[in-house]
């Protein structure tokens, strides 16, 4: 969470939901001023069973990965 914050300009994190797969959290960009929520889960967490959803999930909420831009 640090990095998004640090590295995408991203602020005002908050947590919407806990589970046994992972944490989301909501931020909002300070110039675009949208929010995103970004699902985070552990490595271990994708290989056992959450990698067929980041192969094949396609919904018009759910945008793909956003790299941020260094200069």
């Amino acid at each position: 969470i640090a990095g998004l914050l640090k590295n995408f300009g991203c602020n005002d994190p908050e947590m919407l939901g806990k589970g046994s797969s992972g944490v989301v959290t909501c931020f909002r960009h300070p110039q675009r001023k949208d929010e995103v929520a970004i699902k985070c889960v552990s490595l271990e967490d994708l290989r056992e069973g959450e990698e067929h959803l980041r192969i094949g999930l396609r919904h018009e909420n759910i945008v793909p990965l956003q790299l941020p831009e260094y200069k």
